[in-house]
Protein backbone atom coordinates (compact mmCIF):
# COMPACT_ATOMS: atom_id res chain seq x y z
CA UNK A 1 0.00 0.00 0.00
CA UNK A 2 1.48 3.22 -0.63
CA UNK A 3 2.51 5.84 1.68
CA UNK A 4 -0.84 8.35 2.87
CA UNK A 5 0.33 12.35 2.64
CA UNK A 6 2.93 14.10 3.92
CA UNK A 7 3.45 17.58 3.55
CA UNK A 8 4.61 19.93 0.55
CA UNK A 9 4.37 17.13 -2.01
CA UNK A 10 6.79 14.61 -0.76
CA UNK A 11 4.72 11.74 -1.31
CA UNK A 12 4.93 11.58 -4.80
CA UNK A 13 7.48 10.39 -6.97
CA UNK A 14 7.59 13.80 -8.80
CA UNK A 15 11.37 12.94 -10.15
CA UNK A 16 9.98 9.36 -12.27
CA UNK A 17 6.75 11.53 -13.58
CA UNK A 18 8.32 14.41 -14.71
CA UNK A 19 11.01 12.90 -16.85
CA UNK A 20 8.16 11.23 -19.13
CA UNK A 21 6.62 12.48 -21.81
CA UNK A 22 3.14 10.79 -20.95
CA UNK A 23 2.02 9.41 -17.92
CA UNK A 24 -1.65 8.24 -16.19
CA UNK A 25 -2.32 8.23 -12.82
CA UNK A 26 -5.02 6.12 -11.41
CA UNK A 27 -7.47 7.33 -8.22
CA UNK A 28 -7.04 4.72 -5.17
CA UNK A 29 -3.55 3.55 -6.18
CA UNK A 30 -1.74 6.85 -7.34
CA UNK A 31 -3.58 9.66 -5.26
CA UNK A 32 -6.24 9.56 -3.18
CA UNK A 33 -7.86 13.41 -3.18
CA UNK A 34 -10.39 14.47 -5.88
CA UNK A 35 -8.89 14.49 -8.93
CA UNK A 36 -9.06 17.85 -10.03
CA UNK A 37 -6.95 18.94 -6.81
CA UNK A 38 -4.35 15.98 -7.92
CA UNK A 39 -4.37 17.80 -11.60
CA UNK A 40 -3.37 21.29 -9.79
CA UNK A 41 -1.06 19.38 -7.64
CA UNK A 42 0.73 18.36 -11.29
CA UNK A 43 0.72 21.66 -12.34
CA UNK A 44 2.19 22.76 -9.55
CA UNK A 45 4.78 20.22 -9.46
CA UNK A 46 5.89 21.19 -12.91
CA UNK A 47 6.10 24.51 -12.31
CA UNK A 48 8.29 24.26 -9.24
CA UNK A 49 10.77 21.79 -11.09
CA UNK A 50 11.13 24.59 -13.95
CA UNK A 51 8.33 23.95 -16.48
CA UNK A 52 6.66 27.51 -15.86
CA UNK A 53 4.73 27.72 -19.33
CA UNK A 54 1.50 26.54 -18.86
CA UNK A 55 1.63 25.07 -22.45
CA UNK A 56 3.95 22.42 -20.98
CA UNK A 57 1.80 20.59 -19.04
CA UNK A 58 -1.59 19.52 -20.18
CA UNK A 59 -3.89 17.33 -17.76
CA UNK A 60 -7.09 15.16 -18.96
CA UNK A 61 -8.96 14.01 -16.21
CA UNK A 62 -11.28 10.92 -17.55
CA UNK A 63 -15.30 11.03 -18.10
CA UNK A 64 -15.65 9.29 -14.55
CA UNK A 65 -12.44 10.91 -12.76
CA UNK A 66 -10.59 8.12 -12.04
CA UNK A 67 -7.98 8.47 -14.18
CA UNK A 68 -5.45 11.51 -15.00
CA UNK A 69 -3.62 11.62 -18.24
CA UNK A 70 -0.55 13.83 -18.01
CA UNK A 71 1.19 15.10 -21.57
CA UNK A 72 4.38 17.10 -21.28
CA UNK A 73 5.63 18.70 -24.35
CA UNK A 74 9.00 19.25 -22.89
CA UNK A 75 10.07 16.57 -19.90
CA UNK A 76 12.52 17.15 -17.86
CA UNK A 77 15.78 15.63 -17.24
CA UNK A 78 17.53 13.44 -14.63
CA UNK A 79 20.00 16.29 -14.19
CA UNK A 80 17.52 19.02 -13.80
CA UNK A 81 15.87 17.13 -10.98
CA UNK A 82 18.89 16.95 -9.05
CA UNK A 83 18.29 18.26 -5.27
CA UNK A 84 14.23 18.45 -5.92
Amino acid sequence: MQKRATKFGNRFPWRDWLTRSKFTLIKGKDYFCRSDSMAQAVRFAARRFGMVEKKTVHVKISENGNRLTVILDNPLNGKELVGA
